[in-house]
């Protein structure tokens, strides 16, 4: 995976910061391999297996697992590339979804939202740190909110959400009670 990271980050002209974000991935999964992060050893009948672990917050290894997918669509990949990029794949969906079984679609949908083209960089310490501020027993329900803030749309979305309930706020106070024209939803002044 480490290999794999470092390709990605080197060719994909998708990454644009070439220090950035996405090397910290590659730095955790040395440093596990190495020993300096979690071990254990994993016994199935006479044999022995080493078992290296680091602990990710989860904002970091979704966003991180998004842009790594979609960064290798710009580049060569071979079945090498493509089968560690599903294992990874498949570990932090079956970890979320034994995390939040009635939330993982969700969080899985706005992790196909995450794209390279977005400010990742320069907002996922602010998005950890929020997320790590939070009581420990939110912070899972808070997962889809921290994951929307890093779609590249996401202030649009905020903005049409917050028109939309001012247009209702507006019918329900007039007391309309006909059918509605679209144009009965439009804001005369748009937001600033």
């Amino acid at each position: 995976m480490h290999e794999l990271v470092h390709k990605v980050n080197e060719e994909s002209p998708a990454i644009r910061d070439k220090e950035g974000f996405m090397l910290g991935l590659a730095y955790d999964v040395r440093k596990a391999y190495e020993g300096q992060r979690e071990t254990a050893v994993r016994e199935y009948f006479d044999d022995r297996c080493p078992i290296y672990g680091v602990q990710v917050l989860w904002p970091a290894i979704i966003a991180n697992v998004a842009l790594l997918r979609a960064a290798m669509a710009f580049i060569p990949t071979d079945r090498k590339d493509q089968s560690v990029m599903y294992a990874l794949e498949h570990l932090v969906e079956q970890a979320l979804r034994a995390a939040l079984p009635t939330g993982a679609e969700q969080i899985l949908e706005q992790m196909r939202r995450i794209e390279p083209s977005t400010h990742i960089d320069d907002v996922i310490d602010s998005r950890c740190g929020y997320f790590v501020s939070l009581p420990p027993k939110q912070r899972l329900a808070q997962l889809a909110t921290v994951l929307a803030s890093l779609d590249p749309m996401h202030g649009f979305h905020a903005q049409h959400s917050l028109h939309a309930v001012r247009s209702r706020t507006s019918i329900a106070a007039s007391g309309h009670r006909g059918s509605l024209h679209w144009s009965d939803l439009a804001d005369p002044a748009p937001p600033g």
